[in-house]
């Protein structure tokens, strides 16, 4: 079963009225946990009104992307322009679920900007249930009762807490590295490069180009610079986009040519992520140094600080 949300959209251009509409639709609408769902935009519009479609990261509320794919520029008999963005998705929770609006930008020919949302769907996810299954089942025998230990594992476990507690503290003060008046001796945070170098030389000791890994290695590295990036500027990256990544960047006003290095190495991270994108050998066996090469440009060598105290 096919259900669709549809907006259309009548802008005023010049003498003309120009045209732009968006429709979202999915295959069916109650599938089982794990199911894989087609999820489809499609921009019809006046060729002279251009579009920004969404990008492979948009945000589809609790789905997981599993396939993307980009059919721009099909001219219909009316002369029009229809392009359209497939995504197979999937979840893995049951229960009732909402693809949420996704925005697509457009331009008018006088240079005037604006967004277009489409409408969101509803999703009914069930649990896997063997064919067999009976939801009434026969009353058990009644089983007897014995005595109730809960409350005393209960006791018994805040004892050992605070037993392993005091243990701690008391083993922390004979190595001396709490004082008796509970304050914990601390040196200064480690240089965000210098972690990401670890972690890089972690992924390479992988070897998973060498186990046809790919997906994997680029997944490796993709969150290895998104640590690194919010270790560096003190920014959110995890669970973000890229497109969402660059704009906490830019709020953080970090300089716009280093946004635009992080943001292409992310992307084509992205592409073989999320797209089935395989790049050619040369990129892969390069995509290591590109790495390298982001923590190196844009490192910051910490002067030594003087170890601080800090309440423990």
């Amino acid at each position: 079963m096919l259900i669709a949300g549809l907006l259309f959209l009548l802008l005023p251009l010049g003498s003309s009225q120009g045209y732009l509409s968006i429709k979202s639709s999915i295959d069916k609408t109650k599938i089982t946990v794990g199911d894989p769902i087609t999820y489809t935009l499609t921009v019809t519009r006046e060729e002279s009104v251009k579009v920004q479609l969404p990008e492979l990261g948009a945000n589809l509320g609790g789905f997981e992307i599993r396939d993307y794919s980009l059919n721009p520029g099909r001219r219909l008999k009316d002369g029009r322009i229809q392009d359209r963005v497939d995504y197979v998705i999937t979840i893995y929770e049951t229960g009732e679920y909402e693809i949420p609006p996704v925005e697509v930008g457009y331009t008018l020919p006088n240079g005037e900007k604006g967004k277009l949302s489409s409408q969101p769907i509803k999703i009914w996810v069930e649990s896997v249930k063997p064919s067999d299954a009976k939801d009434i089942r026969g009353i058990k025998d009644p089983v007897s009762i014995g005595f109730d230990w809960k409350p005393y594992y209960k006791w018994g476990g805040l004892i050992l807490l605070f037993v392993g507690a005091g243990s701690y503290l008391w083993w922390r003060r004979r190595r001396g590295g709490i004082t008796e008046e509970g304050i914990e001796y601390r040196g200064p945070p480690r240089p965000a490069h210098l972690i990401a170098f670890e972690e890089l030389e972690r992924i390479g000791k992988l070897g998973l180009v060498e186990k046809g890994e790919i997906k994997r290695y680029y997944t490796e590295l993709s969150e290895a610079i998104r640590r690194y990036i919010s270790r560096r500027y003190g920014v959110q990256t995890m669970e973000l986009t890229t497109g969402e990544i660059v704009e906490e960047m830019i709020a953080a006003e970090v300089d716009g040519e280093v946004i635009s290095l992080f943001q292409e190495f992310l992307e084509e991270c992205d592409l073989v992520k999320f797209a089935k994108y395989l790049p050619p050998k040369e990129k892969i066996s390069a995509a290591m140094g590109w790495a390298h090469n982001l923590v190196e440009r844009t490192k910051v060598e910490e002067k030594p600080q003087e170890e601080a105290y800090a309440a423990g």
